[in-house]
């Protein structure tokens, strides 16, 4: 690797090195609720995982930033249905007015 060369970077010493990873973690959660048909909602549980991971090797340092998000409960809200439906979407909202 000193030589900056792909074909010989495979030889030389074997050089044994020790990581010590460390690292912190923060839990949050979210809700969301998303439409599913005329009567229908889902409601959505996000627990949300931000972890900074540092790796410490002699000489180098480098610290990674991982974002998870997992769901952890999900459930689907019916509602009546309605005697008439009409769905217009909005880009399309002014030609019907017009």
């Amino acid at each position: 690797m000193a030589l900056n060369s792909q074909l010989l970077s495979q030889y030389g010493p074997k050089v044994s090195m020790k990581m010590t990873p460390q690292g912190s973690v923060t839990v949050d959660f979210t809700s969301e609720f998303i439409e599913s048909g005329i009567n229908q909602t889902v409601h959505r549980v996000i627990l949300i995982i931000k972890t900074n991971v540092r790796i410490i090797v002699p000489l180098a340092t480098e610290t990674e930033k991982v974002i998870t998000q997992i769901p952890i409960a999900e459930t689907v809200i019916v509602g009546e249905v309605p005697d008439s439906y009409i769905s217009v979407p909005e880009k399309d909202f002014l030609n019907v007015v017009e």
